[in-house]
């Protein structure tokens, strides 16, 4: 059975995408009382380069972005 390339590499292709959603569940840590929406927030000891997470959570209304 001879694989072709293009399948070869999208089979790479998801089980990356599958280990990169994966991993930032594994490494988040236990946000502190008052700051459970922030859960999926990654810490600046995980990573650095982390300046700001934002949380919005709309509960009616019309929201627009762009074209979108």
């Amino acid at each position: 059975m001879k694989l072709h390339p293009a399948k070869l590499v999208m089979a790479v292709a998801a089980a990356l995408v599958a280990v990169a959603m994966a991993a930032p569940v594994a490494q988040a840590t236990t946000p502190a009382p008052g700051y459970e929406a922030f859960a999926g927030c990654p810490s600046k000891t995980e990573n650095p380069k982390i300046a700001l997470c934002l949380h919005s959570e709309i509960t009616g209304g019309h929201f627009n972005m762009g074209n979108k």
